[in-house]
């Protein structure tokens, strides 16, 4: 991986904090217009993939990020409808994380952004799917649904500028 050249380092008293101020700032530069729930939704994301075991799983290899399509057939081939939502969520956690963390290291891999972007959002919009059958929460829905739509609303605006 690259040495980043973002700046010296920053101590920050809560992660949490850093990462919404940081989120607020970064939504409003492009000019999104993010819910409040789907706002803490990514923060809180953010905050769990800082630790590095929740975000990798442990491999014969060492600790490795799992190919989305292989997180696809899991969830696609789950035993059950809450293994299947479960996966498709962590897909859809995922692509999100990657997509916006690790965006500029996608310029020298065969896979793209746009991929991560993509399988993310439709993960996150075949659970909205999924939980409108179920009778679910409209608002699990309705954050879902926005998680599944910003991703690309955001690559359209990466391209444009």
């Amino acid at each position: 991986m690259q040495a980043s050249t973002a700046g010296p380092l920053v101590a920050v008293s809560s992660l949490r904090e850093f990462f919404r101020d940081a989120f607020h700032t970064a939504s409003e530069h492009q000019h999104l217009g993010i819910d409040e729930q789907a706002e803490q939704y990514v923060v809180n994301l953010l905050t769990m993939f800082s630790r590095a075991d929740a975000l990798y799983e442990r491999t014969p290899d060492g600790l490795r990020i799992r190919p989305l399509a292989h997180m696809l057939a899991d969830a696609l081939e789950a035993p059950s409808a809450s293994a299947r939502q479960r996966g498709l969520q962590r897909l859809g956690d995922v692509s999100l994380f990657v997509a916006g963390f690790f965006a500029r290291s996608f310029a020298r891999k065969l896979i793209d952004i746009d991929y991560h972007i993509a399988m993310g959002g439709n993960a996150y919009s075949s659970l909205a799917d999924t939980l409108q059958r179920t009778l679910s929460s409209p608002r699990a829905r309705g954050l879902l649904r926005e998680l599944g739509v910003q991703p690309v609303a955001a690559a359209g605006a990466r391209r444009e500028h």
